[in-house]
């Protein structure tokens, strides 16, 4: 429409889960140019991971949220955690990564 009533919005969107995001971690999503229409084409790309990028181990700790789901959870952390003591004021950063780093790997078990 070309008058006053003429409301231009991005409508070209990409939606996504945390469910799917959970499954495809590498994906990537891009608005390409116009070509012969007003709406811009979106290319979702799904990238396999590659030997040479090395594991999860490499990344720093991610809590993912369909942890909590899982029934043994709260007693993983409760324990992992635990173990270390409760005196995190006097932890050093670099303690609490080596905290978290392993509590990762046991939820991830």
């Amino acid at each position: 429409r070309g008058d006053v009533a003429n409301v231009q919005e991005r409508i070209d969107r990409f939606i996504c889960n945390e469910s799917w995001r959970t499954l495809f971690p590498l994906a990537a999503v891009e608005n390409l140019d116009f070509y012969k229409s007003n709406h811009r084409p979106i290319l979702l790309t799904l990238t396999e991971k590659l030997e040479n990028q090395g594991d999860r181990h490499d990344r720093p700790f991610r809590f993912e949220p369909f942890w909590v789901n899982e029934n043994d959870c709260m007693e993983i952390v409760n324990s992992h955690w635990g173990s270390f003591g409760n005196d995190i004021e006097n932890d050093s950063f670099r303690d609490i990564s080596v905290q978290l780093a392993g509590c990762g790997d046991k939820l991830a078990q």
